[in-house]
């Protein structure tokens, strides 16, 4: 049994760098990178290693497998008339971890030009879907990986463009001290048809983070901390950090810091739980006048 355990590690990660060598060259679908859910957000996308509930299926599927099972509904207000919706669901079933995510990204009142009339000649709208399906499972008390089969379309103007990816998720609990666990992730290994001429090269990326829970509460609060580092290969790599405070059970204050991106450090936010439902925003402004993005996102436990 131990042998096999170590033979799914290995061929779960050693093809990725393999995988990773073909996402050479520049990339798209801003949709694969823009991290999803109000707790994610506000901790500054250190979660990797955290509880994320059905959202495990976005940023390490393993992570399905210390979660409830729920459904949860989110809405993003993005930077320049880019908006965001995205539905995600975890479930139990065959001694395993699943999950369903789908995320659908619309661009409005794109302008269409031409070289030889620079004015404008309409509009159109730019819209990216993404479907998929996670599988998980623990190998040992303190060991689970999971994996995300992804289904990519891309529509411009009248251009169309589909592909598959996968993600691969990696979670890994300490034997000596139970409240620290790691966590690593790859992310959007595969590729897309072409859009008109040429194939939009998906974003990979990879993810390692940790996260710390003590026994201890700080003012009747329960607190997590957490920490990531994120790597969009032939991209920017930055780092991010994150505390959470619980009160009462009921009540969560949030705040994270990114280092290493240009227009985007501080986040923060708050997540309302009452029984079976949770509510969970976070606020990131952004620097050079960009503007500010509010993430939204609603839970409910079965």
């Amino acid at each position: 049994m131990l042998k096999m355990k170590k033979y799914i590690l290995f061929a779960l990660f050693s093809i990725s760098p393999v995988l990773l060598l073909a996402q050479a060259g520049s990339t798209g679908l801003a949709l694969l990178k823009i991290g999803i859910g109000g707790q994610g957000a506000a901790l500054g996308e250190s979660v990797v290693a955290g509880n994320n509930g059905a959202l495990s299926a976005y940023w390490n599927p393993a992570g399905l497998t210390q979660s409830n099972d729920e459904i949860v509904f989110g809405h993003s207000e993005w930077l320049q008339d880019v908006s965001y919706e995205f539905i995600a669901m975890k479930f139990h079933g065959y001694n395993a971890s699943w999950g369903l995510l789908l995320q659908v990204q619309n661009v409005d009142n794109i302008m269409h030009r031409t070289r030889a009339t620079p004015e404008p000649l309409s509009t159109f709208s730019e819209h990216e879907v993404v479907t998929g399906l996670s599988y998980a499972r623990t190998l040992s008390s303190n060991i689970a990986v999971g994996a995300t089969a992804k289904f990519i379309s891309e529509r411009h103007f009248s251009y169309t463009s589909a592909g598959a990816a996968i993600d691969l998720g990696l979670r890994y609990k300490l034997e000596q001290l139970k409240s620290v666990q790691f966590g690593a992730s790859l992310h959007n290994l595969g590729k897309l048809s072409d859009l008109r001429n040429e194939a939009t090269k998906l974003p990979a990326l990879l993810r390692l983070g940790f996260s710390y829970s003590p026994e201890f509460k700080l003012a009747q609060a329960k607190m997590q901390v957490l920490g990531g580092y994120t790597k969009i290969f032939n991209n920017e790599s930055f780092a991010g950090f994150g505390i959470e405070a619980l009160a009462r059970e009921s009540l969560a204050f949030r705040f994270g810091y990114q280092v290493g991106r240009e227009a985007q450090s501080v986040s923060a936010g708050l997540g309302f739980i009452l029984s079976r439902y949770r509510l969970d925003y976070a606020y990131v402004p952004f620097s050079f006048d960009l503007g500010d993005t509010h993430r939204l996102s609603f839970a409910l436990v079965f």
